[in-house]
Parts: C-alpha cells; structure tokens; sequence
C-alpha cells in the first residue's frame, strides 16, 4: 500500500507519486472557489480543440462534460488540504470508468488523452494566474506546476488502463459471440454482453490475421474469431462491390451475404470453395458452379 509521508526536506507532502505543496490557506480556499469557473471554461476548450468532443458545445454534453471536468478539479483541491490516498484513488477510479466508457462508445483513446491535456493546460493556466497573486515565490510555482501536470499523468494512466480494460473484455465477447454465429446457436445473452447490435446481413469473410486487421478498421461493426489457420470476420450490411474491394489484393474468401442468423451458412460457403477455388481475393458469388459440382 501507498504511504503518505512528509518530506524530511520541505514542507510538502507526499501521496504515492504526488508531492503536495504546502500553500497559504487562503490561495488553496480561491482555487476551490474558481472551480465551477474554470470547469466551465475547460468543457468549452476541450470541446473547441478536440473534434471528437464537439458535441460538448450542445446540451446535454456540456453538462457531462463539465460534470467530469468539475470532479477532477474538486478532488485535485481536496488533495491540498487533505493529501490522503482515499482522494486520490476516489477520481483515479473515476478516470479508469471513463476510459472504459470510451472504449464502451467505440471512440480511440486518444481523444480522451488529448481532452486531459487541453484541459491540465486551461487548469494550470487559471491555477498559475491565482498563485501569482498570493506571492508565491519560484520554487513553490514549481512544486504547483509539478503537482498538476503529474495529477494529469494518473488520471491519464487509470483511464488507458480502463480503456485496455474494458477492450479486452468486449474483444473477448465478441470473439464468443463471432464463434456462435459460426455454429448458429448465438443467444440473446450473449449479444448483450457483446454490446452487439443484431445488422440486416452478415458476410464472412476468411483471411489471414494481417489482411483481418485491415478490415476490421474498414468495418469497425464486424466480429471476428481465429480458426485454425484463418481468421473468421463477419461483416455487418455492407455493400458486397464495396467489400470486394476492401479485400483487393489479399488472400480473402468471402462467403455469402445472408441474414445475420444464417451466418454459419456464408461461413460454410467461404470454408468450402476456399478448398475448391485458388484465386484469391476470391468472391464465392463468382464461384457458384463449382459449389455446385462439389
């Protein structure tokens, strides 16, 4: 376990990689006063210099956002009147549940790194402008400006482990769910724990685990699970020409379009004629006499 100790040398504290500062009272009371002020002014920041956040700028995502931004900033308060690990692991776990959250709204992690950064800059920009004002002298700017920007860095740190987290976990239900459709028994259960939204149409498409990344990214909606020798990817609605093409210069087969529950069939068509045809890309649509004569 963490230990809070004070350093035999200063006067600031330290909660596990966090050296708090010893500030006057009084500027530590008017940087919790600016809080609603500043989480405000951040929300509107993030929201105007991270694309993937813009929707913050209309209701009710504004409102979200600030909420979030607010609860940073209360607890990074409360950590300079009382440095205990039970603050810093309350908005660590808070930042860890935001990045599975990320992870859960399919978004990359990066946007949500970049939000921290935009925002630890707007909040050391307000901070500084305050302790200016108090008299602080260079060293204590320093340990200010240190303890902010390494605030910044665990909750970064606790929401890419949520995000790693939370993938891993859906990755792994999804492959479950990708091998129950292959066999045509998938459950309702199972598409919940998946977060998996039933499409139109599947299509199956088998390919090496390379050219399976590619396509992947192309169709983020798919599932996939890896076979013997190939990997199994599941295509959602997608335009069979638009596929096609996707797949160009690969070792793809790629079965039938078929309704979502017929999946196996798409996938039994792929596995068979990618035994009977040697092209490759190879569109199982094109190949229908030598299914037949098989």
């Amino acid at each position: 376990m963490h230990q809070i100790r004070k350093s035999s040398h200063d006067c600031s504290v330290r909660t596990n990689t966090l050296d708090i500062p010893d500030l006057p009272a009084a500027l530590v009371l008017a940087i919790r006063d600016q809080i609603p002020q500043v989480a405000e002014i951040t929300a509107a920041t993030v929201a105007a210099q991270v694309p993937a956040y813009a929707p913050a700028t209309r209701d009710p995502y504004r409102e979200e956002l600030q909420s979030g931004v607010r609860i940073a900033f209360e607890e990074f308060a409360r950590l300079l009147t009382s440095p205990e690990e039970a603050s810093l692991k309350r908005i660590t776990r808070a930042a860890h549940y935001l990045g599975r959250t990320e992870a859960r709204r399919r978004r990359g992690i990066g946007a949500l790194l970049t939000a921290y950064q935009v925002g630890t800059g707007v909040h050391w920009q307000e901070v500084s402008a305050l302790a200016l004002g108090y008299g602080l002298d260079a060293t204590q700017m320093a340990q200010l400006a240190a303890l902010i920007f390494a605030y910044n860095e665990q909750l970064s740190a606790a929401s890419v482990e949520g995000y790693a987290a939370e993938t891993q976990t859906r990755e792994r239900h999804r492959e479950d769910l990708a091998r129950a459709l292959l066999a045509g028994e998938v459950s309702e259960g199972q598409m919940e724990r998946a977060r998996w939204t039933a499409p139109a149409t599947l299509t199956c498409v088998l390919l090496d685990q390379r050219h399976a990344q590619s396509v992947l990214v192309t169709y983020p909606d798919s599932v996939q699970v890896a076979l013997d020798e190939v990997v199994a990817v599941l295509v959602p609605d997608v335009s069979r020409a638009a596929l096609v093409g996707a797949v160009a210069g690969t070792d793809a087969v790629i079965g039938s379009t078929v309704p979502w529950r017929h999946a196996h069939l798409s996938y039994e068509r792929a596995r068979v004629l990618a035994n009977l045809v040697a092209d490759r890309p190879l569109d199982t649509d094109a190949h229908l006499v030598e299914l037949i004569l098989s």
